[in-house]
């Protein structure tokens, strides 16, 4: 059953994830968590990298929700300035937050 949580694939970075390669394996949408995945635990803001890495994806019609353990301060205080959806207090890797996203 835990083999479930593990990864199937490992990127260095959010970056390498192209509206291309998403497409070419049929994905519309991606659920990406936010501290040390999009920023650093300690940042608050969107960089303006990942806010191009966000409309490439937007213009390519696949949708991000931002996805926490954290909570809902810290990460509204990420996603409402650059318009994208979030579940905050998670509860990774319980399923009842991924079913929302």
């Amino acid at each position: 059953m835990l083999h479930l949580f593990l990864p199937n694939k490992h990127v260095k970075d959010v970056f390498v994830i192209t509206p291309e390669f998403l497409q070419s394996i049929h994905k519309k949408g991606i659920i990406v968590d936010l501290d040390n995945t999009l920023i650093p635990w300690n940042e608050k803001h969107a960089t303006e990298k990942i806010k191009e890495w966000l409309s490439k994806l937007e213009e390519a019609n696949i949708q991000v929700i931002i996805f926490s353990n954290n909570n809902k301060e810290r990460v509204s205080l990420f996603a409402n300035p650059i318009k994208r959806p979030y579940v905050s207090r998670a509860k990774k890797p319980l399923k009842k937050a991924f079913k929302k996203a």
